[in-house]
């Protein structure tokens, strides 16, 4: 349950981040996740050197873990994060209460290995996807239903 509430939060914030089109872009007060390591740090300012970390995927945004701690991010960003969770004052404490700690998770994760083939009408997907990563949620991006 407390991976769900977790998740949930989570998910609020990177559902806000795609929706208002910052998910994919570094903004001041921000904490960058290295690639592939639970290493982060907070961008003081935006320059072209992180820009171009940015954009080879040597770097992601990233979204909160909920728990006990402070949120890691500053300015905007932080005031943004806060409105979105604002609501779910229940989750937060309980989260807090059972002694979770505040951590962070890239809100983009890189897709590798990816290979596919087509017999008749069956598509074939092979691909590899960084731990915490779920395959539903890349398919769910790349197939329209309706």
């Amino acid at each position: 349950m407390l991976s769900a509430a977790r998740s949930l939060l989570f998910n609020r914030v990177l559902a806000f981040r795609v929706t208002s089109g910052s998910w994919n872009t570094p903004l001041l007060g921000e904490r960058l996740m290295l690639d592939g390591s639970r290493s982060s740090f907070l961008a003081e300012q935006i320059d072209s050197e992180l820009e171009q970390r940015y954009h080879s995927m040597d770097i992601h945004t990233s979204g909160p873990l909920w728990g006990q701690g402070d949120v890691m991010i500053s300015g905007k960003i932080a005031e943004m994060e806060a409105a979105v969770v604002e609501n779910e004052a229940l989750l937060r404490e309980g989260l807090e209460r059972y002694g979770l700690k505040m951590e962070r998770r890239a809100l983009r994760m890189p897709v590798s290995d990816l290979n596919w083939s087509i017999q008749g009408t069956r598509l074939t997907l092979e691909f590899s996807l960084p731990k915490g990563s779920f395959a539903t949620s890349l398919l769910r991006e790349c197939i329209s239903y309706s």
